[in-house]
């Protein structure tokens, strides 16, 4: 048990932050306990159901040098315990299938504060139940993401590296050989506008002076900024756009998307970007245009195998600058990441809605 529950408490890592959650149990905690065949899966000792599971106190600290970020009766000295829901996670996960059907007990449903809102006799995917018991982060990671993919458009149109190496080697009349590109009065076209595309569209017209345009299906009409001009097909962004850069998930759908077809509608002075998933591109697609001058560089933080062989051939361009998957680490986001994981925890122990929940309540909490 020790193994897999350090494995769940890792989900309130966050790099080198720590938030440590000190609870106290009135009487003991009541989990899903029936699943479809109604036999009890997950068990606890019995306990009045107008008792609940407080939070006393939190710490949020630098596990490197021990430094308190932020906390709730944070100078006092508790034993440590886990919480209820990582406890729950790791029974359901070692005693029960994540594709099993299981049914809400009455007892279950009726636990005041820390519940999910359900109703006894409905019954839920266990992997589903596992997922509502999340919370999700808010922007932790957005802004850094944002910065990061503006420093890659902006190393790609001044050509940072190749004119810092071409200094380095005191070739200083490379200046007057190769020329860079400005940004004001570019297209950027992005694929994806939700929290990170968002982002850099705004940095992009304020900070830049440049034209946006985007393509995002699943972004409602009422939501869509005016100041990006709204396209209908993923063509349209490729062909129109002096740089493109991809804000898009992971799916089936986007999986491989980007490929030779799509590189090949880019203007031969263009840029691609890639801050959000390596498996959206087709790298040998990528590769071969690069190579032929189809397009003019790339700057990419992640790939489809990670880490990347030294000998990838996006690696031996001079045309492509990348950088280790690390456009969310820096200290900032770290810090955020594991105060809003503390705070969530805090909110949801503690009987109060959380702010970030992954799935919403049917009913708000009272």
């Amino acid at each position: 048990m020790g193994d897999k529950i350090r494995k769940w408490i890792a989900v309130l890592l966050a790099g080198s932050i720590l938030a440590m959650i000190q609870l106290v149990p009135a009487g003991g905690a009541v989990f899903v306990r029936e699943n479809i065949e109604n036999k009890e899966i997950l068990g606890e000792k019995e306990t009045s159901l107008q008792q609940t599971l407080h939070a006393r106190a939190w710490v949020l600290m630098d596990a490197d040098s021990g430094r308190i970020l932020a906390g709730k009766d944070a100078d006092t000295a508790y034993p440590m315990a886990s919480t209820t829901k990582i406890l729950t996670c790791i029974l359901a996960l070692e005693q029960g299938n994540p594709d099993d059907w299981v049914e809400v007990s009455e007892k279950a449903a009726s636990m005041p504060d820390v519940q999910l809102n359900m109703r006894a006799g409905e019954r839920y995917r266990l992997s589903d139940l596992l997922y509502s018991l999340m919370l999700e982060s808010h922007n932790d990671s957005a802004v850094a993401v944002a910065e990061h993919t503006m420093m890659l458009i902006l190393a790609c149109a001044k050509k940072l590296v190749f004119f810092d190496r071409a200094a380095r080697r005191g070739d200083y009349d490379i200046r007057n050989r190769v020329k860079g590109m400005d940004l004001e009065g570019k297209t950027l076209g992005l694929l994806g506008l939700g929290k990170i595309g968002h982002m850099v569209a705004k940095k992009a017209i304020n900070g830049f002076g440049m034209e946006v345009i985007g393509y995002d299906p699943f972004l409602p009409a009422d939501r869509w900024d005016p100041e990006v001009g709204r396209r209908e097909t993923m063509e349209e962004i490729f062909a129109g756009s002096d740089i493109v850069s991809i804000h898009m998930p992971s799916t089936p759908e986007t999986r491989n998307s980007v490929d030779r077809r799509l590189i090949g509608m880019m203007k031969p002075t263009a840029y691609l970007i890639n801050a959000a998933r390596g498996d959206l591109i087709r790298e040998a697609d990528l590769a071969e245009a690069l190579q032929n001058g189809a397009i003019a560089g790339a700057g990419l933080d992640v790939f489809q195998t990670e880490p990347p062989s030294p000998d990838d051939p996006l690696f031996q361009l001079p045309n492509v600058t990348v950088t280790p998957h690390n456009a969310a680490l820096t200290l900032e986001t770290t810090d955020r990441m594991g105060l809003h994981a503390a705070m969530g925890i805090d909110e949801v122990l503690s009987g109060r809605q959380p702010s970030w929940p992954v799935v919403v309540p049917k009913e708000p909490r009272t």
